[in-house]
Protein backbone atom coordinates (compact mmCIF):
# COMPACT_ATOMS: atom_id res chain seq x y z
CA UNK A 1 0.00 0.00 0.00
CA UNK A 2 1.35 3.41 -1.05
CA UNK A 3 0.33 6.05 0.84
CA UNK A 4 -0.34 10.01 -0.50
CA UNK A 5 2.55 12.59 -0.53
CA UNK A 6 0.39 15.27 -0.89
CA UNK A 7 -3.06 16.32 1.59
CA UNK A 8 -4.88 19.27 0.00
CA UNK A 9 -5.62 22.04 2.63
CA UNK A 10 -9.68 20.98 2.68
CA UNK A 11 -8.52 17.50 3.45
CA UNK A 12 -6.25 18.41 6.10
CA UNK A 13 -8.55 21.05 7.48
CA UNK A 14 -10.96 18.00 7.52
CA UNK A 15 -8.96 16.03 9.50
CA UNK A 16 -8.64 18.60 11.89
CA UNK A 17 -11.90 18.92 12.17
CA UNK A 18 -12.98 15.29 13.34
CA UNK A 19 -9.84 15.69 15.36
CA UNK A 20 -7.44 13.20 13.18
CA UNK A 21 -5.05 15.91 12.59
CA UNK A 22 -3.09 17.36 15.33
CA UNK A 23 -0.46 19.90 15.52
CA UNK A 24 2.80 19.48 17.38
CA UNK A 25 1.82 22.41 19.18
CA UNK A 26 -0.49 25.34 19.02
CA UNK A 27 2.47 27.79 18.04
CA UNK A 28 3.81 25.38 15.47
CA UNK A 29 0.65 24.47 13.27
CA UNK A 30 2.37 24.52 10.06
CA UNK A 31 3.93 20.71 11.18
CA UNK A 32 1.18 18.56 11.42
CA UNK A 33 0.50 14.75 12.83
CA UNK A 34 -2.14 12.79 10.16
CA UNK A 35 -2.53 9.22 9.23
CA UNK A 36 0.74 8.10 11.30
CA UNK A 37 3.05 10.52 9.77
CA UNK A 38 4.17 13.86 10.03
CA UNK A 39 3.39 16.46 7.25
CA UNK A 40 4.72 20.06 6.44
CA UNK A 41 1.89 22.91 4.93
CA UNK A 42 3.11 24.42 1.80
CA UNK A 43 1.48 26.51 -0.32
CA UNK A 44 -0.50 23.76 -2.34
CA UNK A 45 -1.65 21.94 0.46
CA UNK A 46 0.65 19.74 2.65
CA UNK A 47 3.37 17.13 2.14
CA UNK A 48 4.33 13.88 3.84
CA UNK A 49 8.10 13.99 5.44
CA UNK A 50 8.76 11.04 4.09
CA UNK A 51 12.67 10.78 5.85
CA UNK A 52 12.42 8.05 9.02
CA UNK A 53 15.02 9.93 10.76
CA UNK A 54 13.16 13.25 10.68
CA UNK A 55 10.14 11.53 11.52
CA UNK A 56 11.65 10.04 14.63
CA UNK A 57 12.78 13.07 15.56
CA UNK A 58 9.60 15.02 15.10
CA UNK A 59 8.44 11.29 17.25
CA UNK A 60 10.73 12.38 20.09
CA UNK A 61 9.92 15.80 19.96
CA UNK A 62 6.12 15.54 20.23
CA UNK A 63 6.40 12.69 23.02
CA UNK A 64 8.53 15.06 25.15
CA UNK A 65 6.16 18.35 24.74
CA UNK A 66 3.55 15.23 25.91
CA UNK A 67 5.64 14.29 28.92
CA UNK A 68 6.47 18.14 29.71
CA UNK A 69 2.55 19.01 29.80
CA UNK A 70 2.02 15.95 32.05
CA UNK A 71 4.87 17.44 34.71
Amino acid sequence: MTRDLVVSHSDMNAAYARGKAIPLADSILWLTRYQDSWWVVYEGGWVRITDNLVAADMDGRAAQRTADAWG
